[in-house]
């Protein structure tokens, strides 16, 4: 079995991982958050080691984001000031393992954060969903407009119209109890990149 490259090693496993889809939520190795769907897990037997495609090889650094223009980040395995002490600006959880952080120190972004798409449409309707950084509508699952921890906000995903709001952690979360209860679609893992977003948010428009 090869290894990777020192330069690549950033969590220790010297195994090369390769890509797969997880029908079930797993723990990412590299961000310690939740995944499900596209990743890269050790092939290796009886290894249970598995990380978000965003945590594999991940860039060195991030030249822009959307929502911080001017902000120049640099990848960190783990917080440079310890586990728990800063917190993703997208979703609003801890920064446990793999981030991002600016250069100022002012933000910092899960890997899986910092790459979620700007837009997409629903199946079976005309409406679009866009990643904004605030909403108008209460978020359909915590029925609150804000989602925030200290200074931190978070981002959102919102319909075309405005009635539909989720924010980013509550997908995360309606994902896992939505699977739970055997509401995802049989085919889900088909759709790709944009399966945790795509099916959640159909499932809680359609019902």
């Amino acid at each position: 079995m090869s290894t990777l490259p020192e330069s690549h090693r950033f969590d220790g496993h010297q195994h090369e991982l390769t890509p797969a889809k997880c029908e079930v939520p797993f723990s990412c190795g590299g961000c310690k958050e939740l995944g499900f769907g596209s990743c890269y897990q050790c092939p290796i037997t009886n290894c249970s080691y598995i990380v978000h495609k965003e945590c594999h090889n991940p860039p060195l650094t991030l030249s822009s984001h959307q929502f911080f223009q001017s902000s120049q980040f640099q990848f960190h395995r783990e917080s440079p000031t310890g586990p728990g002490t800063r917190i993703c600006d997208v979703c609003v959880s801890d920064i446990h393992g793999f981030s991002y952080q600016c250069s100022r120190g002012k933000h910092d972004l899960h890997p899986r954060c910092a790459n979620l798409p700007p837009a997409f449409s629903l199946p079976d309707s005309n409406k679009a969903i866009y990643l904004c950084d605030e909403i108008k509508s209460k978020c359909l699952k915590c029925q609150s407009k804000k989602r925030s921890s200290g200074k931190v906000q978070g981002l959102s995903y919102v319909s075309s119209d405005g009635k539909l709001c989720y924010h980013v952690a509550c997908l995360n979360e309606a994902l896992v109890e939505n699977w739970r209860n055997g509401l995802l679609p049989p085919d889900a893992n088909s759709n790709g990149d944009h399966f945790t977003l795509v099916s959640t948010l159909f499932h809680f428009f359609r019902n």
